[in-house]
C-alpha cells in the first residue's frame, strides 16, 4: 500500500511540530551554553594559575608603591632596602611555593650575614625585615592570592645574642672637619653640632623658633 508524502504531512498536527520546534531550540541553547561555560572556566584556570604563580618580587613591588605614598624620603628608602634585603632571599620564588621553612631560612641567613654589610644583621634590621615580610604576605592575604600568612612566626626567629646597632658619636677628626671644610651644609651641620639636633629636628626648626636676644 502507498501512502503519499501529502498524507503523512497531514498526520502531524501543528501542536507536534510546535513541540519538536522548541525541543531543537532548547537543545541549541543548552549546547552554547555549554560552550560557554568551557570556556569560561577555562578563564577561571588561567587566571588561578597567574596568580599562583606571580613572583614575590612582583609582589613585593606592588607592596612598595603602595606603602610609599606620601611618606619621607627616607622613610622610602629604608623600606626599599629592606625589600631588596627580602628579594635577595626569596624574590625569585612564587607566591604560592613560599612556606614558613624558607622565612625561617631566610631570617637565620640573615642574622648569620647581611648580604650588604657581609657582617651580622642587628636586632633592628631583622625586626625590620620580618614586619615588612609579613606586611607583604598580608597583602597578598588581602587580595586572596594566598590564605596563610608564611612570616606570622618570623619574629620568633631572631637570635637572641643578635647584635644591638650601636650609634656612635663623632670624632674628632670628624669634628674638625665640620669647622674647617666650606660646604654648602656647613651651616646645617654646625647647628646639629652645637645645638645637639637631629636631622628631622634640623629641618623643622622655624625662625620662630630661634631667639637670638636670649643668645
Amino acid at each position: 500500500m502507498l501512502v503519499s508524502f501529502g498524507a503523512l504531512e497531514g498526520t502531524r498536527t501543528p501542536d507536534l511540530l510546535v513541540r519538536r520546534f522548541f525541543g531543537f531550540q532548547k537543545i541549541f541553547i543548552l549546547y552554547k551554553l555549554y560552550i560557554y561555560g568551557i570556556i569560561l572556566f577555562q578563564r577561571c584556570l588561567l587566571f588561578m594559575d597567574l596568580d599562583c604563580n606571580i613572583l614575590f618580587s612582583d609582589l613585593a613591588k606592588m607592596w612598595l608603591e603602595r606603602a610609599t605614598i606620601g611618606v619621607s624620603y627616607s622613610y622610602i628608602k629604608s623600606l626599599s632596602s629592606c625589600v631588596k634585603r627580602i628579594n635577595h632571599y626569596i624574590g625569585c620564588y612564587p607566591l604560592s611555593k613560599i612556606k614558613p621553612m624558607a622565612i625561617d631560612d631566610m631570617m637565620y641567613s640573615l642574622a648569620a650575614e647581611n648580604p650588604t654589610t657581609h657582617k651580622p644583621s642587628s636586632k633592628k634590621t631583622l625586626s625590620q625585615t620580618a614586619n615588612i615580610a609579613y606586611n607583604i604576605f598580608e597583602f597578598a592575604i588581602d587580595r586572596e592570592l594566598i590564605t596563610l600568612n608564611p612570616a606570622r612566626n618570623a619574629k620568633k626567629r631572631i637570635p637572641k645574642n643578635a647584635p644591638k646597632k650601636i650609634v656612635k658619636a663623632i670624632s674628632i677628626e670628624q669634628y674638625d672637619l665640620i669647622l674647617q671644610v666650606q660646604n654648602r651644609m656647613q651651616a646645617g651641620a654646625m647647628i646639629m653640632l652645637f645645638a645637639g639636633l637631629r636631622k628631622g629636628e634640623l629641618l623643622a626648626l622655624n625662625w620662630d623658633d630661634i631667639h637670638i636676644d636670649d643668645i
